[in-house]
């Protein structure tokens, strides 16, 4: 006897049907214990900003209060899912590597710029008079680009040439603010979480997500729950169609097979009320168990 997966329509989808238990199958006997496996793939940012060596100079010269201390913030961009079962392989592609992108004041991933030494002198300067010297250096930079503008100092630039002098001033200026109010940089990840839902799950916590730390492991109750939430469509129950009724002058009753019909489930990545991704996928067990004859 012959028995294969079989796939019906109904709500304009496809139902999965498939055999359960010990199987005759030719000349050998299949055991079927059909599980559909879920996997969540998660993109997570993390912003952090590095405090500049002149920062608890900054509202001194600048008027602002630049942040003393290095800062971190994680925040959940986006998230995949996909599905597995005996009959359909996983088509999930590779995660993609970390990523690391810069703000505009970090024009190099290796520390911060370095102001010029005075060269009339040997001696050390502390870090206050090395502030002192680059604020004055700035508020030089942006004198210079309001001569620029308008045309005091730039009798001989002109077109590209005074396009190129604005932005080595917005370049320079930029690397000696960062020495006040520091640098800021974004990395990007990807975590993916593997897991079966279990016959009567409503939702499932893949993990956990703090601003703080990112992605932790669902265990952690300090952490806020990213989870899965199955709304189950209701069409399987409906899929197999009722056994006929016995007739008791016949010798022999039909004979049946058990299967189990996969439930069209409308499936949400959720963190708190925010939804990252969501996908209706057929999942065994929350299906219907069934008799259908042969």
């Amino acid at each position: 006897m012959a028995v294969a997966f079989v796939s019906l329509a109904a709500s304009a989808q496809n139902i999965k049907i498939s055999p359960v238990g010990l199987v005759s199958e030719g000349d050998k006997v299949t055991y079927y214990n059909p599980t559909t496996t879920l996997t969540v793939d998660l993109c997570v940012v993390r912003d952090v900003t590095v405090p500049g060596p002149y920062a608890r100079y900054a509202q001194r010269y600048f008027g602002v209060v630049a942040p003393l201390s290095e800062k971190s913030t994680w925040r959940l961009e986006s998230a995949a899912l996909y599905y597995s079962d005996e009959q359909t392989p996983d088509v999930m592609p590779a995660l993609p590597a970390a990523t690391a992108a810069y703000s505009d004041h970090l024009h190099s991933a290796e520390g911060f710029v370095a102001v010029l030494p005075d060269r009339t002198s040997t001696q050390l300067k502390s870090d206050e008079e090395m502030a002192a010297e680059t604020a004055a250096a700035i508020f030089s930079l942006r004198q210079a680009r309001l001569e620029l503008i308008t045309a005091r100092a730039g009798e001989n630039v002109f077109g590209a040439g005074l396009e190129a002098a604005l932005e080595e001033i917005d370049h320079i200026e930029n690397e000696y603010l960062s020495l006040f109010f520091g640098k800021q940089y974004t990395t990007r990840e990807w975590r993916r979480y593997t897991f079966i839902p279990a016959e009567g799950e409503a939702t499932h916590v893949v993990c956990r997500f703090s601003e703080s730390v990112g992605l932790v492991d669902s265990s952690d109750l300090s952490a806020s729950p990213v989870v899965v939430d199955f709304r189950p469509q209701g069409v399987a129950q409906d899929v197999v169609p009722p056994l006929p009724a016995v007739d008791n002058r016949r010798a022999e009753a039909p004979q049946t097979r058990t299967v189990k019909v996969a439930e069209l489930v409308d499936c949400r990545v959720m963190s708190g009320r925010t939804v990252l991704a969501e996908r209706t996928v057929p999942i065994y067990q929350l299906g219907v168990t069934a008799q259908m004859v042969k």
